[in-house]
């Protein structure tokens, strides 16, 4: 089951994730993620969070499961293990770009602490984690940037194809990245051999296995 978590913050133009948050199975708001929601008239299903920041009155329709202000989990984060809960084996993350930079890299690390979560769409810009033995194609704008970076404790091995600079040769030492690659044409492809690794994109074009 596919879950979309629409977080606080800033988020990306309505238009760009409708049909992501309409071919889920499920939808849960986090926090003041309601608000978003509520103005670009998503359904939901499940509002999480202390609701201290939520604008709009909650809907009494849509289950609501409110936690105290102080806690060791973000409500993004508890909104992500909510769907786990409710059966999701994939999870979306919409939003959570701006405001707080300790919120922002928070939102980082749920991809090594939360392994249904494979996708994150920002206000400009779009994440997506490739785990070793898959081979992803990302669909694309000829010359838009691609930007990778290694992920996690184990050592990163990656074959490109369709990039300006293929990466099959780097060898990705400790805190080593590629930033502002280029995809030559409308599509290029990602295949980790060893390790994790965060492809960065512009919101352009879609994204596909």
């Amino acid at each position: 089951m596919k879950a979309v978590v629409i977080a606080g913050g800033n988020h990306p133009d309505f238009s760009y994730v409708r049909k992501i948050i309409e071919n889920a199975d499920l939808c849960i708001a986090a926090d003041s993620g309601y608000d978003w929601a509520v103005a670009n008239g998503v359904s939901l299903d499940v509002l999480v969070g202390d609701f201290d920041s939520i604008q709009a009155k909650p809907d009494v329709s849509i289950l609501q499961k409110q936690f105290p202000v102080d806690k060791d989990r973000t409500d993004t984060e508890i909104s992500l293990d909510e769907a786990q809960i409710l059966g999701a084996d994939e999870c979306i993350l919409i939003g959570g770009s701006g405001g707080r930079l300790d919120h922002l890299y928070g939102h980082f690390f749920l991809f090594s602490r939360k392994p249904g979560i494979k996708s994150w769409y920002l206000e400009h810009d779009r994440v997506f984690l490739v785990n070793s033995a898959e081979n992803v194609t990302f669909l694309v704008q000829p010359n838009s940037r691609v930007s990778v970076f290694p992920y996690g404790n184990t050592s990163v091995k990656i074959n490109s194809r369709g990039l300006k600079w293929e990466l099959d040769t780097v060898k990705w030492g400790s805190g080593q990245c590629g930033i502002s690659n280029i995809a030559i044409d409308t599509e290029f492809s990602i295949d980790v051999l060893t390790g994790q690794v965060l492809v960065i994109l512009p919101h352009e074009g879609e994204y596909g296995y």
